[in-house]
């Protein structure tokens, strides 16, 4: 289930950055602790694009699908109890998002 939001600045206690990535059909990972997880597609961006989020099993290991969004410039959503997604010996998950749009897409992570 994700939870649609308009980017905002985090204060005290809520959402940690974890980073800005600019990508063309697969962002690079980030680890996340769990609970709930969101991505903002970039306001400078002019189109919308479907964001599919994954969690990215090393090896030999499918990655785990989590799920997908459709997001307009400025957007965020929220992929929320994603805690069955936490593993390995680093006890994290690692997520990152692709798209079949062929652009330059650029997304911001928080945990």
């Amino acid at each position: 289930m994700c939870t649609r939001y308009p980017i905002r600045t985090a204060g005290a206690g809520e959402w940690d950055k974890l980073g800005t990535y600019t990508y063309i059909y697969s962002s690079n990972p980030v680890y996340s602790g769990g609970g709930d997880f969101r991505v903002c597609l970039s306001s400078k961006s002019n189109f919308s694009v479907t964001l599919h989020l994954y969690e990215d099993d090393a090896g030999d290991n499918q990655d785990d699908y989590v799920g997908a969004n459709y997001f307009s410039p400025g957007e965020c959503y929220n992929f929320n109890n994603i805690g069955k997604y936490v593993d390995g010996d680093n006890n994290k998950a690692e997520f990152f998002v692709f798209d079949y749009s062929g652009k330059y897409v650029t997304v911001m992570f928080y945990d």
